[in-house]
């Protein structure tokens, strides 16, 4: 796969509860309060900075502006950039991985070789992002986090909208993201979609934001979430792309704690990046 010019945007991810108008005179960052979206009880503050549409021409300034920004422990959510900054909680820390220090151990190697047969493919356009067949994947795959319950397909299509950094109702179809660097790493088997990431992308730097995906048997015995990373570091790799974010790393959270497995990598701890043990 090769890197091409990218046009794409970003999406809110998560329940925020927002005092005025949420862009309306917006310069620099701003702060909003929202239940934490992982520890039942308690509150979280989140700062954050608008993205907006680039202007044509203006794609590299955009690309090398989200750099720091990832580098400041911020990632995309929606139309947004955000970082935690919840008074007295340290909990959320941002993990990353130099691509150039990573070696697949033999497991990881042995869980490429059983995926082998997953054509991967990258897309770019509105109409691949929000596809018919994204819809329906997202519909059953959030079922998982609402007790059985299928969305419908007007549902499922807002939530990619977001998911992708799209605005809820694009002024054209072919509209763009608000951050040019937004894609899709589509996952096929035997010519059907089974998974799909939403990654952001920098000048020097790739982000996992989303991974969504078949939740048949056949399909959840692949691994295909460990998979999705292993495969996003191998581009990183194919594309001399040095720093790979996989978002925050929470110890004491089970679905946030996994990501520690993948090393070496740096967790951002008193606002510097800090190398960890390649065994631990």
């Amino acid at each position: 796969m090769t890197r091409g010019k990218i046009h794409i945007k970003f999406t809110l991810l998560g329940n925020f509860v927002l005092e005025g108008n949420f862009f309306d005179g917006i310069e620099g960052r701003q702060f909003c309060r929202t239940e934490c979206g992982y520890f039942d009880g308690k509150a979280a503050v989140e700062e954050f900075y608008p993205l907006g549409e680039c202007a044509e021409g203006w794609e590299i300034l955009s690309l090398l502006a989200f750099d720091e920004l990832l580098e400041a422990g911020f990632r995309r959510s929606g139309e947004v950039a955000y970082r935690n900054s919840c008074p007295g909680c340290e909990k959320c820390v941002p993990i990353r991985i130099r691509t150039g220090e990573f070696e697949f151990s033999r497991g990881q190697r042995s869980l490429m070789r059983r995926n082998s047969d997953v054509e991967v493919r990258v897309t770019r356009a509105r109409r691949d992002l929000v596809s018919e067949e994204k819809v329906s994947l997202m519909a059953r795959y959030n079922a998982r986090h609402e007790d059985g319950e299928v969305l419908s397909a007007s549902e499922s299509r807002e939530i990619l909208l977001s998911l992708n950094g799209f605005a809820p109702e694009p002024r054209s179809p072919e509209s763009t993201p608000a951050h040019p660097g937004t894609f899709n790493m589509d996952y096929n088997i035997s010519g059907r979609l089974v998974g799909c990431a939403v990654i952001d992308m920098g000048l020097e730097s790739l982000s996992s934001n989303y991974f969504y995906y078949d939740l048949s048997d056949e399909v959840m015995r692949r691994s295909l979430g460990t998979f999705s990373i292993l495969r996003e570091i191998e581009f990183c790799k194919e594309n001399s792309i040095p720093f790979y974010y996989l978002g925050y790393y929470i110890a004491d959270c089970r679905k946030m704690s996994y990501k520690a497995r993948f090393r070496p990598h740096e967790l951002r701890l008193g606002g510097r990046w800090i190398p960890q043990p390649s065994k631990g």
